[in-house]
């Protein structure tokens, strides 16, 4: 039995489908504390996990806050698959012996078509709308904590007695001037 049939993702694909894809990914191992990714390194290509646990980190500094857990029948490192140029965004490390399929777009274009691919890209997809919800949820959250602004108060007039009341269109008139001779030089 082919082990991606186990992961949810891809319980419905064919097996020939998977075995082809399996054939076409390399197959990577990790023993409990190797670091998998660095963050700010070349990303290159995605890993499905296939056993195994992960745990992300952001670092700052020397400090590292941890972000995520990645587990068996997940998808990470996907920018890798469809981006050009683009570098990891957290350190990865083995939380348990992992096993993985590494990905990479000249994979992906090789499969293209196939059953396995297809239902990698709708869990993609999947994935990217669950983040989606989740960072929106949690940007209202930080917008709703922030302190609300004050209405700007409404200017008051002041008389002075024997000043001219200014002419309000003078202003306006002159920031049109200044906007037309802008646009004189540049022509």
């Amino acid at each position: 039995m082919n082990p991606l049939q186990a992961l949810p993702m891809l319980r419905d694909v064919p097996e020939d489908s998977l075995d082809r894809f399996w054939d076409q990914a390399t197959v990577l191992r990790f023993d409990k504390g190797a670091t998998v990714f660095k963050q700010g390194a070349p990303a290159d290509h995605a890993l499905l996990i296939v056993e195994g646990r992960l745990k992300a980190w952001a670092e700052e500094g020397a400090r590292a806050q941890p972000v995520s857990d990645i587990f068996a029948g997940e998808l990470v490192g996907e920018a890798a698959l469809y981006g050009r140029g683009s570098v990891r965004t957290a350190t990865l490390k083995a939380w348990a012996p992992t096993v993985a399929l590494q990905l990479s777009q000249a994979d992906v274009v090789a499969l293209s078509g196939s059953p396995a691919v297809a239902a990698l890209q709708r869990h993609m997809l999947q994935t990217l709308a669950r983040r989606l919800r989740t960072t929106t949820h949690a940007t209202r959250q930080l917008l709703a904590e922030l302190p609300q602004p004050e209405a700007p108060a409404a200017p008051q007039r002041v008389e002075v007695k024997g000043a001219e009341a200014p002419d309000e269109a003078a202003p306006r008139a002159s920031l049109w001037a200044k906007v037309g001779q802008l646009f004189g030089r540049l022509s």
